[in-house]
């Protein structure tokens, strides 16, 4: 399969809010609640007019099949992934990963390190971004308490 790498535009709006808001997305979030129409149209503007955000498409044909996006931040640039779910599983993530980079790198040619902050138990992802070349860092632990901790 052939794959292009192209910057996001406006058109793509509706396609990253349903990846963003399927099932699976959303479990693997960091914030795992629906997103809301208006809070996204909000934050895709924001994200488009951003001059530190920068996200591409990955395309075969005229199949968008993810989207990666860079975030620089002051201790490194963010990075975050998502397939379009009808891709989910088909072992593309790293692929994702690399390509987003490596369109990325050429580019902006950046001088901090690439970060991506994966939950526990988000098992594809950790695999997508060790295959892309990443390496594992720190862990984070967190400790609940309460009835937050019950749920």
């Amino acid at each position: 399969m052939t794959y292009s790498m192209r910057p996001a535009e406006i058109d793509d709006i509706k396609d990253l809010f349903t990846w963003n808001n399927h099932p699976l997305a959303r479990k693997n979030s960091f914030r795992s609640e629906p997103i809301a129409w208006d809070e996204h149209k909000k934050w895709f503007n924001e994200r488009m007019a951003d001059a530190k955000t920068t996200i591409y498409i990955l395309c075969t044909n005229d199949e968008k099949l993810g989207s990666v996006r860079f975030e620089e931040k002051r201790k490194g640039i963010r990075i975050s992934v998502m397939l379009n779910p009808d891709y989910i599983g088909k072992r593309l993530g790293a692929e994702l990963i690399r390509k987003g980079i490596e369109k990325y790198v050429k580019e902006k040619k950046p001088d901090q390190p690439i970060i991506a902050e994966v939950k526990g138990d988000n098992v594809s992802s950790k695999k997508a971004f060790l295959k892309a070349g990443f390496t594992e860092d720190y862990v984070v632990y967190k400790y609940l308490s309460g009835e937050k901790r019950n749920e």
